[in-house]
């Protein structure tokens, strides 16, 4: 159980991140509209990806109080970022010449792919195992 002061603590820090997010998402959409002309594709799945995680943080300081949202949360980024390392991975054994080179070409489309997959995932999870569960 999580005392009243680490939730507290907690809320702040995910609604720093949050906004962070928020912001690099504004930024990537703005560059994509404006400026990009070849990377746009990239731009906006980095910035949708940016906005769910942005998307549940805030889910987390207006709720973070229940038990119940923190573990469905929780399922969610495990799912997001479990896929998202997955897709590194992969890419970074598969792509390229070099590993940093793989990296770099999965970070940019894949793995955020992988990070809005994951947390769909991870939410579906979520739904399946705690729907049986009283409020």
């Amino acid at each position: 159980m999580l005392s009243p002061r680490v939730i507290s603590t907690l809320r702040w820090i995910a609604a720093i991140i949050a906004i962070a997010s928020m912001v690099g998402a504004g930024f990537l959409i703005y560059l994509t509209l404006f400026i990009l002309e070849r990377f746009g594709l990239m731009a906006i799945l980095l910035a949708i990806a940016l906005w769910l995680a942005a998307t549940v943080l805030w889910w987390f300081v207006a709720e973070a109080h229940v038990s119940r949202t923190r573990a469905r949360i929780g399922h969610i980024f495990v799912g997001a970022l479990g896929l998202t390392l997955v897709a590194l991975a992969f890419g970074a054994a598969t792509r390229g010449h070099r590993v940093v080179d793989g990296l770099l070409m999965t970070g940019t489309f894949e793995a955020p792919l992988a990070f809005i997959l994951g947390g769909t995932l991870g939410a579906f999870y979520s739904l399946l195992r705690l729907r049986g569960h009283a409020v």
